[in-house]
């Protein structure tokens, strides 16, 4: 077997499994199926018992930071401090 032929049987698979994705990501729906079904989900977390996990996220602390510079917020307040 070849050098080639062997690196496109290795391929093959990873090709098989991403070809749905990107055909789903060309689609112009896309964008609006995936914000739907994110809708659903924080809807139905937020509404069960795993309240305190879906609260606990809207508050966690994102930081950037470079050099002395640091700048901070929480998903919900969308302030910065720093």
């Amino acid at each position: 077997m070849k050098k080639n032929e062997l690196k496109a049987k290795s391929a093959a698979p990873i090709v098989k499994l991403m070809r749905p994705v990107q055909v789903f990501a060309e689609r112009e729906t896309s964008g609006g199926i995936v914000l739907l079904l994110c809708t659903l989900v924080a809807l139905v977390w937020a509404n069960s018992s795993w309240y305190d996990s879906y609260a606990a996220l809207w508050h966690t602390e994102l930081s950037v930071g470079a050099g002395g510079e640091r700048s901070a917020t929480t998903c919900i307040s969308g302030s910065t401090t720093g």
